[in-house]
């Protein structure tokens, strides 16, 4: 129960992160670190898994958002 506790306030603080600063380049960074880290250190961590995932998407997300703008234009 504290692990899936622990998953949801991680990614609440995720999204509070990535809409307050609104940069790709702290996304990949992150998105990067985590599975880099995660390749390293064999462990298996629910909020770590959440994290690289989330940063996953948010970047996928916007790539496809700006092509989608850039095809609109």
């Amino acid at each position: 129960m504290m692990v899936v506790l622990i998953s949801v306030v991680v990614a609440f603080l995720y999204y509070v992160f990535t809409e307050y600063f609104k940069n790709n380049y702290i996304d990949c960074i992150l998105f990067l670190s985590l599975l880099i880290s995660h390749l390293i250190w064999d462990y298996y961590f629910l909020p770590i898994e959440i994290l690289v995932a989330l940063s996953g998407v948010n970047l996928l997300s916007r790539f496809f958002k700006r092509k989608r703008n850039q095809n609109i234009c």
